[in-house]
């Protein structure tokens, strides 16, 4: 993903979609967006469906294993 920094904020020429990945996930039990779906973690699903439909995926979450996937974050 090609984003640059300028001025303090993330530019991209596409439009961003924020993946909201922050939550206790306290229904399902454990993090979803670390859970995995046909051998891969279900946040992985999403960044790329949104990546193939020409959005700039970014994730919104307080959570330090969120920072393993590459993506850039916005802390929640």
């Amino acid at each position: 993903m090609s984003m640059a920094r300028m001025t303090g904020s993330l530019v991209s020429p596409k439009p961003c979609a924020v993946i909201l990945a922050g939550g206790r996930s306290t229904r399902f039990g454990t993090d979803k967006a670390t859970a995995v779906l046909g051998g891969r973690p279900m946040l992985v699903w999403l960044a790329e469906a949104l990546a193939e439909a020409g959005f700039a995926p970014l994730i919104s979450t307080a959570r330090p294993e969120h920072t393993g996937f590459g993506l850039p974050l916005i802390r929640d």
